[in-house]
């Protein structure tokens, strides 16, 4: 053999000893998670996995992403998916890209499809794929976001057009934080505002102009001054008492710097802004609650009336669950994306029938995944789930989990309301979800009356 077959030779012997390397690097991190006695090992182990970059830790990754309790665990997980960059992973990242997350969640995976072969096209053929729902559509602009190119920019243009609402506000949001998208924001809001009339979009747009583009105020004035629905008349008036308000202080600035003093009686008081509030509530559609199904309209009105009373900004959304699916055509979970409109709540409503049996339990593990994980939350609002049902939840461990996982890295508090309608016993695993996201039990079964005594003689 001549020298350079023998440095071929060596050559391949030296890739096979790097490929037995890496393979023995992940299968030892593979080992340390198993093993690890808390989050902070296995946030180590899972930075290993990726590290060792072997195709063969994609599924693995992707697990944990969805699954491990701890938001770092998960995020750095998200972040080894991008670091393994190949086919695979691309498409375990899409998967996950389209179910969402908690925030720093949705981020890694925004930035992890940059990394990995034709994830950039492979996220955006979600967005025109038919069998993409609303919320799939929306995390997907959303994380447009975080893709500085400007061919990007195109597509979030394109969307602020979409005849999907919901798509229309991701997209609006996911501008005002896009890297050229924020050079744009102001024309992108008052254009929306010109060509689009329904609620959530116009309240959207006005929620980001004071923050991104409070110069465009007088022009959102000319083009909504024939709007005359409470919640638009309600923002402009909030508006326009934050402008005064930044005027008073200009000239105060003004007259300080010409000498002038100024009293401190004559200094201006801020305005109180609207509390934002992004509420969800998730309920029980099962045969067992088909009657209580029909009073949901009436306590929607119950939730939202006394909110908007006390001048709070609230959008609602909507999940209804059932159990898991036994044949073809039937429902796991339907969702109402959160709205500022109750009309379209109400429209829901009416579209929701009780059936099904739970005798394993209601998906209500599916119903957070969709309330939590999917749903496009306000940054600064403040979020609520409210769970509401009959039932144990089918797979308990995967609630708590989810409820936890948001409570922890977003705030995101959820409650459980059981309603005794056809069991005695309070299933534990719906007190252990509301501990597990901060909220409150509610609806513990009261005592039973007590039973008449003996009647007198001739009375029954």
């Amino acid at each position: 053999m001549g020298r350079g077959g023998r440095i071929g030779v060596a050559l391949a012997f030296a890739g096979a000893a790097t490929v037995a390397l890496a393979a023995d690097a992940y299968l030892d991190a593979l080992a340390a998670y198993g093993s690890a006695p808390d989050a902070s090992g296995r946030l180590l182990a899972v930075q290993s996995i990726g590290a060792a970059q072997d195709p063969r830790s994609v599924p693995v990754l992707e697990r944990i992403v969805r699954g491990d309790r701890d938001i770092a665990v998960c995020v750095a997980a998200a972040d080894a998916l991008g670091e393994v960059a190949n086919e695979r992973a691309g498409e375990a990242v899409t998967r996950l890209l389209y179910r969402g997350g908690f925030r720093l969640q949705r981020v890694a995976l925004a930035k992890a499809i940059m990394k990995c072969p034709g994830g950039r096209t492979k996220r955006n053929a979600l967005l025109l794929s038919p069998q993409s729902d609303q919320l799939g559509r929306a995390l997907v602009v959303q994380s447009l976001a975080f893709d500085p190119e400007l061919d990007t920019l195109e597509i979030l243009t394109r969307a602020l057009n979409d005849d999907d609402a919901v798509v229309r506000c991701a997209a609006l949001r996911a501008m005002s934080e896009h890297e050229y998208g924020k050079l744009e924001i102001g024309e992108s809001i008052v254009a929306c505002l010109r060509a689009h009339a329904d609620l959530d979009t116009r309240l959207t747009a006005l929620d980001l102009l004071e923050d991104h583009a409070f110069d465009r105020l007088e022009e959102a004035e000319k083009v909504l001054r024939h709007d005359l629905r409470p919640q638009i008349v309600a923002t402009l008036d909030e508006l326009r008492a934050v402008r005064e308000y930044r005027q008073k202080l200009e000239d105060l600035k003004r007259a300080e710097k010409d000498g002038y003093a100024v009293a401190e009686s004559d200094r201006p008081v801020e305005p109180a802004r609207r509390r934002r509030l992004d509420l969800i509530l998730a309920f029980d559609a099962s045969g067992s609650n088909y009657g209580a199904v029909s009073g949901m309209q009436r306590r929607v009105q119950a939730e939202i009336d006394p909110v908007r009373a006390i001048r709070c900004d609230v959008r609602l959304g909507i999940v209804a669950f059932r159990d898991r699916p036994k044949s073809a055509g039937q429902w796991e979970t339907r969702v109402l994306p959160l709205t500022y409109s109750g009309e379209l709540a109400s429209e829901f409503l009416l579209t929701i029938r009780g059936r099904g049996t739970d005798a394993q339990g209601s998906s209500i593990e599916a119903a957070l995944e969709e309330a939590l994980d999917r749903m496009p939350w306000r940054r600064h609002a403040r979020r609520e789930v409210f769970v509401i049902t009959d039932s144990k939840a089918g797979d308990p461990d995967s609630a708590v989990c989810t409820a936890g996982r948001h409570r922890e890295a977003d705030g995101t508090q959820t409650s459980v309301s059981w309603i005794a309608h056809t069991r005695v016993k309070v299933p534990e695993s719906l007190k252990r979800i509301a501990d597990a996201g901060g909220g409150t039990f509610l609806g513990e079964r009261p005592e039973p009356p007590p039973q008449p005594g003996p009647q007198p003689n001739g009375q029954r």
